[in-house]
């Protein structure tokens, strides 16, 4: 039915769409609040600046109340500015959306006891500003220009307020800034925003429905590629580590978001639909009121038998985008020979020979080159990146030990929820901490200091060993949990990964 509004507005558009934009000129941090609404050229060339598009909601609800028409419907109510535009394609809309409502919450798998939204209608303001829209409690705010150009997200947003929790789940919910920090910190961005683009364009497609497509993310057949195509561009690198690990994007609430947006709504898309595909929509649904207490890397793994860092590499493989992310940054893999010979650097000589090796094959993913014969796996450097680190465990240490270094191999975001899925896996007996006691080797230094034509390290590269003693305490074994000069000293005292850190200068090391 919307398909029929869009066609009745179509002659208004030319004559009230140009007197509206006329209208509703606003500063320019104002304007860079989306992919249609890119910053001006003083705002590209200035620093970035906060955008606040919240601020105004109670102004804007009183403005429309005041001044402007409502429409009801069973699921939804309206708000125009008067003679805006006519009272049948008002209707027109509000009824598509009371069929589109019910049909989310079919798509979800609602309603939920957790639901804030309960028999409540969802509240659509449509505001002659310009703004990004967004949603509060109930309530859905867009922009009436957005709406008149067939650019409105309407049911991207109603999809926000469907799955809102009923406890204080975004950052401007809370007013305690310790409280904000840590929920900005935990908070998968992607997933509350690629899950109701996934839920909004199934149902736009089941409908039919005409949903806004204003950050030209596609439909689902389309996401995928235009994802990879977008990693691929100048802030490709820097969304990246935010799609598929907890955190928020800060440029995507700054005068920077009409950079970074379309990148960032297109991957989480995609990256959703992946998951989707695979634990259905509403498993993921389930997700979302957990997010804030238990996490969802746990849930993840029972459901799919994956980590999240894992599954993620799994979709970037699949959508073509994995050497993006992990590119190689002009340095080819090594052959099997320099990377076991790099491996061992960290071992005393004597034990070298019968060590295994975790090496890299010629597409970059990790492969054996060599089985252990005297206990002892080492973990060869990862091509590609700026560091030059290879570290060697005991093999009944390994199964623990090569999680923990997977996870901080990866970096940025995503250190942070592999590191999460570990320690969930711990707690859930998922994963063993090793009852023993075992040595470990590390080198680590710029990819520079390493000569891998000659085998030798620079004095760069630093070498240090460590014992780990799980679950002891610093106490219990006798040593200091600080550093003191050369003296050995424990790190994760307590934990799984404590051990004491036996470190060197540097390395200056040859095989």
């Amino acid at each position: 039915m919307l398909d029929m509004t869009a066609r009745l507005l179509a002659p208004l558009l030319v004559r009230r769409l140009a007197v509206l934009l006329a209208i509703i000129a606003v500063p320019a941090c104002r304007q860079a609040g989306g992919a249609a609404v890119g910053p001006t050229p003083t705002a590209q060339a200035a620093a970035p600046t906060p955008l606040r598009w919240r601020d105004d909601d109670s102004a804007r609800v009183a403005a429309l109340h005041a001044g402007g028409v409502s429409v009801e419907g069973r699921h939804v109510v309206a708000w125009f500015p008067r003679d805006s535009v006519p009272v049948g394609h008002m209707r027109a809309l509000v009824d598509s959306l009371d069929a589109a409502i019910p049909a989310l919450q079919r798509f979800i798998g609602g309603p939920y006891p957790w639901q804030r939204l309960r028999r409540e209608r969802i509240t659509y303001y449509f505001v002659p500003e310009r703004f990004v829209p967004h949603t509060a409690d109930s309530s859905v705010f867009i922009p009436l220009w957005r709406m008149m150009a067939g650019a409105a997200p309407h049911l991207h947003e109603a999809v926000h307020v469907l799955v809102l929790p009923s406890t204080p789940y975004y950052p401007w919910e809370l007013a305690d800034s310790a409280e904000v920090a840590r929920v900005r910190a935990r908070l998968p961005l992607w997933l509350a925003e690629g899950y109701a683009d996934y839920v909004a364009k199934g149902v736009a497609a089941q409908l039919p429905f005409h949903e806004g497509d204003g950050l030209g993310t596609g439909s689902h057949a389309q996401v995928d590629s235009i994802c990879a195509e977008r990693l691929r561009g100048p802030r490709g690198a820097e969304v990246a580590p935010y799609v598929g690990a907890p955190g928020v994007l800060p440029s995507l609430f700054t005068t920077e978001r009409g950079e970074v947006a379309p990148t960032f709504y297109a991957c989480a898309s995609s990256f959703t639909k992946f998951l989707a595909e695979r634990t259905g929509a509403p498993f993921l649904a389930s997700l979302i009121p957990r997010i804030m207490h238990e996490g969802i890397e746990g849930h993840l793994r029972e459901r799919t038998g994956h980590t999240l860092p894992e599954l993620r590499a799994q979709w970037l493989e699949r959508i073509g985008a994995a050497q993006l992310v992990h590119p190689q940054s002009g340095r080819t893999v090594p052959t099997a020979e320099q990377q076991i010979a790099a491996a061992l650097l960290p071992l005393p000589a004597s034990m070298r020979a019968g060590a295994g090796v975790i090496g890299y094959g010629a597409d970059g993913r990790e492969t054996t080159l060599r089985a252990s014969t005297n206990g002892m796996v080492c973990m060869g450097d990862p091509p590609g990146d700026d560091r030059f680190d290879v570290r060697c465990y005991h093999e009944s240490f390994f199964p623990y030990a090569g999680r923990v270094v997977a996870a901080d191999r990866l970096r940025g975001p995503a250190t942070d929820s592999a590191r999460a899925a570990v320690r969930e896996d711990l707690r859930t007996g998922r994963l063993a901490c090793p009852d023993v006691i075992t040595a470990g080797y590390r080198m680590l230094g710029p990819a520079h200091a390493y000569d891998a034509a000659t085998g030798r390290a620079g004095p760069e590269i630093r070498s240090w060993q460590s014992v780990h003693f799980p679950n002891r305490t610093a106490e219990a074994v006798g040593f200091p949990t600080e550093r003191e000069g050369t003296m050995p000293w424990v790190m994760a005292s307590g934990r799984c990964w404590s051990h004491v850190m036996i470190v060197h200068d540097s390395a200056s090391a040859a095989p």
